[in-house]
């Protein structure tokens, strides 16, 4: 599957990057995901799909169960399904004047290097902070 998503900034700057390509699945890959995930991670990972690039459009489950007509639970544990797969995750933080920030990642590909990233940085920070004591 193609890098499909990461989109952590302004929706203004998005519509350059919001490409039909990059905006929806092939068959094969949701052959693939449904076989992983079940065929329920499909409806949910497009509408994932289906907002990214929305400015400051949160993911939550409540939203997201009224919107597909779902129960919270089933889309609790789907998006679940899916993070374990590797789809999908949330990094969750703060900027230093204490408001808070959730950054969405969609695709395998992109999880992967988002995660591959964080334990490379967490790694440095640590070394550098065993230098320090």
């Amino acid at each position: 599957m193609k890098d499909m998503c990461n989109y952590i900034t302004k929706s203004l700057k998005q519509k350059s990057k919001r490409r039909p390509t990059n905006m929806y699945l092939k068959l094969e890959d949701k052959r693939k995901m449904m076989s992983e995930c079940g065929d329920a991670s499909v409806i949910l990972f497009e509408y994932y799909l289906s907002k990214a690039g929305i400015e400051e459009f949160m993911y939550t489950d409540r939203k997201t169960a009224i919107a597909l007509g779902w129960s919270i639970r089933k889309v609790e544990e789907t998006r679940k399904k899916l993070t374990r797969a590797g789809y999908f995750f949330q990094q969750r933080g703060k900027y230093n004047a204490g408001a808070k920030i959730v950054t969405t990642y969609l695709g395998k590909e992109v999880v992967s290097k988002i995660k591959t990233e964080l334990e490379h940085y967490e790694k440095t920070l640590e070394g550098n902070l065993d230098g320090h004591r």
